[in-house]
């Protein structure tokens, strides 16, 4: 998820495409957040000249563009997004085999420390002094605050709120990060967004409406747990990491990101497992029980996931990847009926159908503007 900080080098703010969108989507890994587009490709086309006081290891010999690379690009895209949408039941199979030693705290410090240890090798040429220097007070009072919010309370809520309810709740209520962003893009950012966008956010706000609201006509209980709390509050988290990120910490390195993240990361869980289960508790993450089992999640879902996103961001087309990234809704439900044998309840399918119609119109919105970009190209070469 850390690779999501990709989308700030200077080649993919001038290819005028989403990718603010996209970097909301890579924060969340299990949900797409095509509703909030128009905002966010506004916001990807604004990019910060004030980058240039550091250097950046991923902006260093740049893949030139070509048929192989695209194909390249477009097969790292497909997994990466198997992979995004299947983390929410990854997660269900692993704690269900042994609730006591893989809770949440646990499971995050596990994948914090694997994600520190594999990705330094990474990003070390960030971490100069150089760049350390160039980041004012302000801005490093935000990365720790987003810190918090993005490698802290954000993943620990949704993981427990998966405890609670179902992958299918769980993908609709997180449908909910594209409206929370909007309003926030919109007061705070002073985004504006167009009819389109306004027309997918109220189709995706009329589907989590209906899936929530509508199992009375079905002769079902209304259903508000604890679960719904928590995965609401766990979007709002990721939100407004991402918000923060946008406003203040934009021009940082992706080292440095993604390695405060990482270290912060464990050791807010380290100190979590403390508090929770004492000595012990911290004890039994060093234990060959817990690696046995978690080790492939750490490498699915944090160093193959992030490199297979940087490579994505990379080389795929923007049209390719916002197409991709907008389907990781039913791709999560698919994923759940698979493996789990858990399928949406009647009123779930209603509410379903509403937001699967918002990722249609998105898709066919990005396939049009990519066309329109594509264009737009075309005549610039042209003039030249």
């Amino acid at each position: 998820a850390i690779l999501a900080q990709a989308v700030r080098l200077k080649r993919y703010w001038l290819q005028a495409h989403p990718v603010w969108r996209i970097a909301l989507l890579a924060y969340r890994h299990t949900t797409a957040h095509d509703c909030a587009r128009g905002c966010l490709l506004r916001m990807s086309e604004s990019g910060d000249d004030s980058a240039e006081e550091y250097t950046d290891s991923s902006e260093v010999n740049a893949p030139p563009h070509s048929s192989s690379s695209g194909i390249q690009g477009v097969v790292a895209l497909v997994v990466v997004i198997l992979v995004f949408s299947s983390n929410g039941v990854a997660y269900k199979k692993l704690f269900v085999g042994d609730p006591e030693l893989f809770t949440p705290c646990s499971v995050l410090c596990g994948s914090n420390l694997f994600g520190m240890v594999t990705c330094l090798p990474l990003y070390y040429k960030d971490l100069s002094c150089a760049n350390m220097k160039a980041i004012t007070s302000l801005q490093w009072f935000f990365l720790i605050f987003e810190t918090i919010c993005y490698s802290g309370l954000g993943p620990l809520l949704y993981l427990i709120a998966l405890q609670h309810i179902t992958i299918a709740s769980a993908a609709i209520l997180g449908r909910l990060e594209s409206l929370e962003f909007l309003v926030l893009a919109i007061l705070l950012l002073g985004e504006k967004v167009d009819c389109w966008s306004l027309a997918n956010s109220a189709l995706t706000l009329i589907g989590i409406l209906v899936a929530l609201l509508s199992p009375p006509l079905f002769g079902q209980q209304l259903e508000f747990s604890s679960g719904f709390v928590l995965m609401v509050c766990s979007g709002l988290f990721y939100v407004a990491s991402l918000v923060v990120t946008k406003k203040w910490l934009v021009c940082i390195p992706i080292g440095i990101l993604a390695m405060v993240r990482l270290s912060l990361g464990t050791l807010i869980y380290h100190v979590m497992v403390l508090l929770q289960r004492g000595d012990v508790g911290v004890t039994e993450i060093y234990t060959q029980a817990y690696w046995s089992q978690v080790w492939w999640y750490a490498v699915l879902y944090v160093s193959l996931a992030q490199t297979l996103w940087l490579t994505a961001l990379a080389h795929a087309g923007s049209t390719a990847i916002s197409v991709g990234t907008t389907s990781l809704f039913v791709l999560t439900l698919l994923w759940a009926m698979a493996v789990l044998d858990s399928f949406p309840t009647g009123p779930q399918w209603l509410g379903s159908a509403f937001i699967v119609a918002s990722v249609l119109s998105s898709i066919a919105r990005s396939i049009k503007q990519g066309g329109v970009n594509k264009a737009a190209a075309a005549a610039a070469a042209d003039d030249d």
